[in-house]
């Protein structure tokens, strides 16, 4: 429910919440029994212009399917210039690649 949440909020509505922690999050018992989430602290809010959005989606599914050309492409768009590993990295928290982490080390940006 949560994920869903704030994957509506960015990937669907275009707004990113700038503070999610647990303690901006209460859930609830509805009437009808089932449970919301309900978001606090509406202070530090940005909107993600439209063309951004797309790319930050597009961005993502490079990341799950692993296409380099992808990745660099939209990391690129996004602003991340020739650090667009970097990038999808500090994002996913994953390796940009399809391999292992233990075959990263000779890589250029890993860490």
């Amino acid at each position: 429910m949560v994920i869903k949440c704030f994957a509506d909020q960015i990937y669907v509505h275009g707004w990113i919440h700038s503070d999610p922690h647990p303690g901006n999050l209460m859930a609830r018992k509805l009437a009808n029994g089932k449970t919301q989430i309900v978001l606090l602290d509406h202070g530090l809010y940005r909107s993600f212009p439209n063309p951004h959005r797309k790319w930050y989606c597009k961005l993502w599914k490079a990341i799950i399917l692993r296409d380099q050309d992808k990745i660099e492409k939209y990391g690129r768009k996004l602003g991340a210039g020739d650090y667009y590993k970097i990038f999808a990295l500090v994002l996913s928290f994953r390796p940009p690649s399809k391999y292992a982490p233990s075959q990263m080390q000779s890589y250029p940006f890993y860490l």
